[in-house]
């Protein structure tokens, strides 16, 4: 993916990636702030963990500045997949292909751009980005139950690997849980936060929140 002439670029791309944002100030009042990625650009450090060598951030400025780097070794490959995370934070990316009658960004950063955003198609980074994603979507038909346990064995490989074992694997005890809250009859309150919740329900939750699941989605739109 390295080429020393940048592939005829002639900006640096963040330079070129606008960063739209809502923040409150100190008074609580809403403020819209705009800023130029470079910017924002601080030193941070990412620890990719073995086996599964997935990319685990903690925070939006860590993908701000994984993103800065990944322009900056030229690595297109390693842009898109930060950039797939970053567009899902509460940040609004806007591009500048062209400034008055100059064309500032082109050739493959384009290209990855446009298939980060789903409008152009590219089977070599779909082999590439499927080891890091996983869609949900094709689990569509499946029994609530089963599905749910299919998103529980994918669950560990977004956690960190210590001492020859993940560190938060979904028990079968919370897996039945997350069945209750979603086909119980009456609205669940959770009565405290856990880290039992915290760390695993709600995300899988959210997870099934999200998909086509054809059954979790007549349990969630009960009662209209």
């Amino acid at each position: 993916q390295f080429c020393p002439d940048y592939y005829g670029m002639k900006h640096e791309l963040v330079d070129c990636i606008i960063s739209d944002e809502l923040f409150s100030d100190l008074n609580d009042d809403p403020r819209f702030r705009q800023s130029k990625l470079s910017d924002l650009v601080t030193e941070s450090k990412v620890v990719v963990y073995f086996p599964d060598y997935l990319l685990l951030v903690s925070s939006r400025q860590q993908l701000i500045n994984l993103l800065h780097y990944a322009v900056y070794i030229r690595n297109v490959s390693f842009f898109i997949l930060v950039l797939f995370m970053l567009e899902r934070t509460s940040m609004k990316l806007r591009y500048e292909e062209r400034k008055d009658k100059v064309v500032q960004i082109t050739g493959p950063w384009k290209d990855a751009i446009l298939y980060m955003m789903g409008t152009l198609q590219n089977k070599r980074y779909d082999k590439i980005f499927e080891k890091q994603f996983f869609d949900i979507n094709q689990y569509k038909s499946l029994p609530l139950r089963d599905f749910i346990d299919k998103l529980c064995e994918n669950f560990p490989r977004y956690q960190r690997f210590v001492d020859g074992e993940y560190q938060i694997v979904p028990r079968e005890k919370q897996k039945r849980f997350l069945e209750r809250i979603i086909c119980g009859e009456e609205c669940f309150h959770f009565s405290e936060v856990g880290s039992g919740k915290t760390k695993v329900i709600m995300p899988l939750l959210c997870q099934i929140f999200l998909s086509s699941n054809v059954e979790a989605h007549q349990y969630l739109a009960r009662g209209g």
